[in-house]
C-alpha cells in the first residue's frame, strides 16, 4: 500500500512544467507512475482549485522518476537552500513513520521534532544525515527552517498563500488545450497559447 503521507512543498505548476517539457502526456507519465490519469490531472490543478490533489510520499517519488528528475525536489516549491526536515525527506522519498523507526522512536515524537516543537540533538541529526544521505551539517538548518514555517503558518495573521486568477484561468485553459485537442483547429490553439503566456505575464506582474 502506497503511503498516503503527502509532501507540503509539493509544487503543481512545476509538475505540469517538467511534464510538458519531458514531452510526455498525461497518459504516458500517469502509466509510469501507476496512478491514473484523473489522479494525476489533479495533481497538475493549482493549488486553491476544489479539485486539486496532492501526491503522498511514494507517489511523489513515482512522479519524479516518471519524469527523470535527477533531484525530486523539482517538483517542490523548495531547493537545497530552502529545503526543511520534510522536503529533505521527500527528496529520499523517506516517510515520517521511516525516520521514526531509524531512530528508534514514536512517530509522533519525530513529528514535534520536524515540525521544531521539540529540539533536534546533536546525536539525532547525525543519525538523520545517515539516513536521508545528506551531510550532518544540512540537517539543522533544514530543521530550522521547519520551525520558521511552523511558526508562520501559527500566527494569527498568516494566510494561505492564493494563486493569482489569471494564473488559474491560464492553467485551465491550458488544460483544456491537452485534454481536448480536437475541440480547437490550429488558428484557435495558436491563439489559446497566445492568451496564456499573456495572463500568466499578467500574474507574474509582467503586465498590468
Amino acid at each position: 500500500m502506497r503511503s498516503r503521507e503527502g509532501v507540503p512543498s509539493f509544487d503543481p505548476v512545476a509538475l505540469r512544467r517538467l511534464r510538458r517539457a519531458a514531452g510526455l502526456s498525461l497518459d504516458q507519465v500517469a502509466a509510469s507512475a501507476g496512478v491514473t490519469r484523473q489522479q494525476l490531472i489533479a495533481y497538475e490543478k493549482p493549488r486553491g482549485d476544489k479539485a486539486a490533489r496532492t501526491p503522498g510520499m511514494d507517489t511523489f517519488t513515482a512522479l519524479a522518476a516518471a519524469l527523470g528528475l535527477d533531484d525530486p525536489l523539482g517538483l517542490t516549491t523548495a531547493d537545497t537552500a530552502t529545503a526543511t526536515l520534510a522536503d529533505l525527506r521527500a527528496r529520499r522519498g523517506v516517510s515520517k513513520a521511516a525516520v521514526a523507526a531509524h531512530l528508534d522512536m514514536t512517530p509522533g515524537a519525530w513529528d514535534a521534532i520536524e515540525r521544531g516543537r521539540q529540539p533536534l540533538r546533536a546525536g539525532t541529526a547525525r543519525r538523520v544525515a545517515e539516513l536521508l544521505e545528506v551531510d550532518p551539517e544540512v540537517v539543522e538548518p533544514a530543521w530550522r527552517r521547519g520551525l520558521d514555517t511552523t511558526i508562520q503558518d501559527e500566527g494569527p495573521e498568516s494566510e494561505p498563500r492564493r494563486r493569482h486568477p489569471a494564473s488559474v484561468t491560464a492553467h485551465r485553459l491550458a488544460e483544456h488545450l491537452e485534454q481536448w485537442p480536437s475541440l480547437f483547429s490550429d488558428r484557435e490553439r495558436e491563439a489559446a497559447t497566445t492568451t496564456i503566456e499573456v495572463l500568466n505575464q499578467v500574474a507574474d506582474g509582467r503586465r498590468t
